[in-house]
């Protein structure tokens, strides 16, 4: 298995998604089989293109690893946990 995704931040370690063996394409982004592709949120229930997946602190020195979605016709994008991210039936 893999080592888990690390990367120093303030001086701190941290981990995101331990046993993740998806390539880091820096800056903490990382691969995802959806990329590009239409995806369901079903923290929202929106639908949306998924542009990138990375880790992001909570504020309280907590990450998670996010996917970032945009509306298929444009507008503003949101993220939602990539756990919660699955290929739209259409």
């Amino acid at each position: 298995m893999a080592a888990p995704y690390t990367a120093a931040t303030q001086h701190k370690e941290y981990t995101v998604n331990p046993g993740n063996t998806r390539q880091d394409l820096g800056l903490g982004h990382q691969e995802h089989p959806l990329i590009g592709r239409l995806v369901l949120d079903s923290v929202t229930g929106r639908m949306g293109i998924l542009r990138a997946v990375a880790p992001e602190d909570n504020g309280h020195g907590q990450w998670t690893v996010r996917g970032w979605l945009a509306p298929p016709a444009g507008g503003r994008e949101w993220t939602a946990p990539v756990d919660r991210i699955t290929e739209a039936k259409q």
